[in-house]
């Protein structure tokens, strides 16, 4: 998973999706997809301390990035129920927090039953600083479908329904989960 979230991260930065939709209309003009600015002194927050989070740290110490503290200190992190997660290709520039807490029900939206979305960043920084806190997903960018494409897909045999627990979100490993 660190090795997706930073391929996300060079995709991003290098345009990869204007460029592939260049290319599928036989468009070949590199100029409209010049990277993002440099990279290396840039400033990446990483949140989460887990393996996929420390090996995330290590690769990006070769890009010469920065991790900013004044968001996220990532070594006062004391919350062990933290991940990030690959919410989907779609603005993978986007954070969107899934957890626990039923703590801020004017920043959330309860989406199953002991599952939220939704917070700020003073929520996250007190969330992953409680070693007692919530468990919480941070989630980067969305999967999305175009009208009736997913209802067709599930029609097809491309999906199958299974009730959605707090457990099953946070409490099996995504390695077990899909299998």
């Amino acid at each position: 998973m660190a090795v997706h979230a930073l391929t996300l991260l060079l995709a991003v930065h290098r345009k990869i999706k204007l460029l592939m939709e260049e290319t599928r209309q036989w468009r070949w003009d590199y100029n409209i997809c010049q990277p993002i600015g440099e990279l290396a002194g840039r400033k990446l927050g990483i949140i989460g301390l887990g393996k996929i989070g420390r090996k995330l740290a290590s690769m990006v110490k070769s890009l010469d990035l920065e991790l900013p503290e004044e968001i996220i200190n990532i070594h006062n992190q004391a919350n062990p129920r933290v991940g990030i997660r690959a919410g989907g290709p779609v603005q993978t520039n986007q954070m969107m927090l899934l957890h626990t807490s039923d703590k801020i029900p004017d920043q959330t939206m309860e989406i199953c039953e002991g599952v939220y979305l939704g917070g700020d960043l003073q929520f996250l920084q007190e969330t992953i600083t409680d070693p007692n806190g919530p468990a919480i997903h941070l989630c980067f960018g969305y999967a999305g479908w175009g009208a009736g494409q997913l209802e067709r897909e599930f029609l097809d045999g491309g999906w199958f329904l299974y009730p959605a627990t707090a457990h099953l979100l946070f409490d099996i490993s995504t390695e077990k989960l899909w299998q």
